[in-house]
């Protein structure tokens, strides 16, 4: 764990204040957490981007041009 917060303490990312070494591992760990976070809702995004427009191309090249509207 010292280890870790050495890396974190030396690192150019997190922001150099006169913070205890909690808060600052605390706030370097939120940084990097918040972009992760970020990256990963870009890439599901991007997959249900493309999930919703093959199910509409499926949806018009089916033989009822209705199949998406009407219910069973």
């Amino acid at each position: 764990m010292k280890k870790v917060l050495q890396v974190l303490q030396d690192s150019t990312i997190a922001s150099k204040s006169g913070k205890d070494n909690r808060s600052c591992f605390w706030q370097l760990y939120r940084q990097v957490t918040e972009e992760h976070d970020n990256n990963f809702l870009e890439r599901c995004f991007k997959d249900i981007d493309s999930i919703l427009l093959f199910v509409g191309l499926a949806c018009l090249s089916s033989v009822s041009p209705l199949c998406c509207i009407t219910t069973r």
